[in-house]
């Protein structure tokens, strides 16, 4: 693997006035016949394109891919070892992230709890990031990766986007229409939706494929469940409200 740190705006739309961010770059050489560079981002938002890379190239792509191609991975502004963004530490991030609600599941005072605890981070992730955190956007992203194109000595982009990454991808191949080289979106999301559609349009979905893969299990001799998949979703519904009232929690290695 090959490991790099490229400069970029910014402020794309004041690019010579504007202060510079870090990109973090990692690229598997190819293995066989180069036909040029991949980049390939596993989505997220904020997952990291160098550990995808750097830590499972084999499950990134495929062996033919890594033959024909240099496999680069990098974390998107905002992300990782790029210029990131900062909110909380340690077991203050870990509660956030974690940490169970002490109010009630849908009442009132649960609607207030989560709303305060992601208002507290959201100003948290304002004050220790700084300016840089209204330059973390997709069309930001865009510019970044059009660049590092360049860097790379690419005349047009061979990209493989996971998810958010394939939004990624199709903005990239709306701005830059004429740059466009081979590209695959895997997990294509839709940009024209805003976050809660997305996650509502998600949810419905994982509710579909929950239904086809009971419905698959219950045709077997081995399933752990019974009846029709109305009454699997219902033994499932159980499962879940005793976890609601006692959940499982973890504990820290030591205590």
């Amino acid at each position: 693997m090959e490991c790099a740190t490229a400069i970029a705006p910014l402020d794309w739309s004041a690019p010579n006035k504007a202060d510079d961010i870090e990109l973090a770059l990692v690229r598997h050489p190819a293995t066989g016949d180069r036909e040029g560079s991949l980049f390939v981002n596993p989505g997220g938002p904020g997952a990291s394109g160098y550990d995808f890379v750097h830590d499972s190239v084999d499950f990134a792509v495929s062996a033919d891919l890594q033959s024909r191609f240099d496999v680069i991975g990098w974390d998107p502004r905002g992300v990782g070892r790029s210029s990131a963004v900062k909110c909380y530490d340690g077991p203050q991030l870990d509660k956030f992230l974690f940490g169970i609600p002490d109010a009630p599941v849908d009442s009132p005072e649960y609607v207030q709890e989560v709303t305060r605890t992601a208002k507290d981070f959201a100003d948290a992730c304002a004050a220790k990031t700084g300016k840089l955190l209204q330059f973390v956007d997709t069309e930001s992203t865009v510019q970044d990766l059009d660049m590092l194109r360049a860097a790379v000595g690419d005349t047009t982009l061979n990209y493989l986007g996971y998810s958010y990454g394939s939004d990624i991808g199709s903005r990239y191949a709306d701005r830059f229409p004429g740059k466009v080289g081979r590209v695959v979106l895997d997990g294509a999301t839709d940009s024209s939706l805003g976050l809660f559609d997305v996650s509502l349009a998600q949810t419905a979905a994982f509710g579909d494929a929950l239904k086809a893969y009971l419905a698959d299990c219950l045709a077997s001799s081995g399933c752990p469940f019974r009846g029709t998949v109305d009454d699997a979703i219902g033994q499932i519904r159980t499962v879940l409200d005793r976890l609601d009232a006692a959940p499982l929690r973890g504990e820290t290695a030591g205590s």
